[in-house]
C-alpha cells in the first residue's frame, strides 16, 4: 500500500473515512480463509496535524487504541499486527488531519 502513488488504493491521503484494503491474496499472502491476520510495517508520512493511525479488521467497529502515533510533518514507521475481516481486508484510518500511508506485508498468520 502506498497512498502517495496509488499502489493498493487510490492516490489520496488518508483521513477520517476508513480506507479498506484487501490483504488476503495480495503481496505474498495466500488467498485462503485460513489467513486470519497479517504483520505489517506501516509508515505514516507527513501528517497535516499530530495524529494517529489505526488498522483494524473490515466489518468491525473502530477500536479505541492506535497502532501508530505520529507528530505533524514527520515520517514514522511501526510494526502492526492486523486481523483481517471476513473479506480478507483491513481498514486504515487516522483521527485528525490527513496523512499518506505506506504499508508493507512482512508476514501472515493462519487460523
Amino acid at each position: 500500500l502506498d497512498t502517495r502513488v496509488g499502489l493498493g488504493a487510490p492516490a489520496a491521503r488518508l483521513g477520517a473515512d476508513p480506507l479498506s484494503v484487501r490483504l488476503r491474496g495480495v503481496g505474498g499472502v495466500p488467498d485462503s480463509s485460513k489467513v486470519s491476520a497479517v504483520i505489517l510495517n506501516v509508515t505514516a508520512v507527513e501528517p497535516t496535524l499530530d495524529t494517529y493511525v489505526v488498522v483494524f479488521p473490515s466489518g468491525s467497529g473502530r477500536p479505541t487504541a492506535s497502532n501508530l502515533n505520529v507528530p505533524a510533518g514527520r515520517i514514522c514507521p511501526n510494526g502492526v499486527f492486523a486481523r483481517l475481516g471476513p473479506d480478507g481486508s483491513a481498514q486504515f484510518v487516522t483521527n485528525a488531519g490527513s496523512v499518506d500511508v505506506v504499508a508493507d506485508v512482512v508476514g501472515y498468520i493462519t487460523a
